[in-house]
């Protein structure tokens, strides 16, 4: 089965705390008799970070519009993978701490 967006988004997060995303936790208290992967624990995270960045800011329509005017409306059919990467390099950029 492929990776949903969150999996992979939550998949990082795990690593990047220095967990293994495919260990078996079990858990306790009123988890008790629960059980997940690393990654599980760490979805709720992805999909508020995939929420955030649902809504793009200017620079990344404009870097995904490329030609077209500045105030383009992009339907979700227009957007292709490569508009999309150039939308996430647009917020990349952005950063201002690196």
């Amino acid at each position: 089965m492929a990776e949903t967006m969150i999996e992979r988004v939550a998949r990082h997060l795990c690593e990047r705390e220095g967990g293994d995303p495919d260990e078996v936790r079990h858990g306790e208290g009123h988890a008790s008799g629960r059980t997940w992967t690393g990654w599980q624990a760490y979805a709720s995270d992805a999909r508020a970070i995939i929420t955030v960045i649902r809504e793009p800011t200017e620079e990344m329509v404009e870097a995904g519009c490329g030609s077209w005017t500045r105030n383009c409306e992009c339907t979700l059919g227009q957007i292709t993978k490569a508009q999309w990467q150039a939308m996430s390099d647009a917020a990349l950029a952005e950063e201002k701490f690196r």
